[in-house]
C-alpha cells in the first residue's frame, strides 16, 4: 500500500509540474528543481525504515553531490538549445555529458 501512495504522489507531483511548465515556466522549473522525491524518501525512511540519523545523513549527502551532474545536464541542455542545436541533440549531448559526471560522482563516492 505504501508503495502505491508514493507512486501516486510522484505521478501527481509529475503531472502538476508538467502542466504548470507548459503556462508558466518560471513557476514549473521552481517546483521541479524542489526536492519532493527527496522529501518523501527521508519521510518514508526515517517513518517506515526507521532509518538512524547516520543512514539518513549518508543518503542526503549522496543526494547532494549527485545533484552537481543532474545541473550540469539542465546547464548544457538549456545553453545548446539557446544556440539552436536541436532537441534530440541537446538532450542525447547533455545526457552524455551527465552520464560522465554521475560516473565519475559515483566513483568518487566509493
Amino acid at each position: 500500500m505504501l508503495t502505491v501512495l508514493k507512486i501516486l504522489v510522484a505521478l501527481l507531483v509529475f503531472i502538476a509540474v508538467a502542466e504548470l511548465a507548459r503556462q508558466h515556466p518560471k513557476w514549473g522549473g521552481l517546483i521541479s528543481a524542489l526536492p519532493w522525491i527527496t522529501l518523501l524518501v527521508i519521510v518514508t525512511r526515517h517513518q517506515v525504515d526507521r532509518a538512524t540519523a547516520t543512514e539518513l545523513s549518508r543518503y542526503l549527502w549522496a543526494t547532494f553531490w549527485f545533484i552537481l551532474p543532474t545541473l550540469l545536464f539542465v546547464g548544457t541542455m538549456a545553453a545548446l538549445l539557446d544556440r539552436g542545436f536541436a532537441f534530440y541533440a541537446s538532450l542525447g549531448f547533455s545526457t552524455l555529458i551527465a552520464a560522465f559526471a554521475n560516473g565519475i560522482v559515483a566513483y568518487w563516492l566509493t
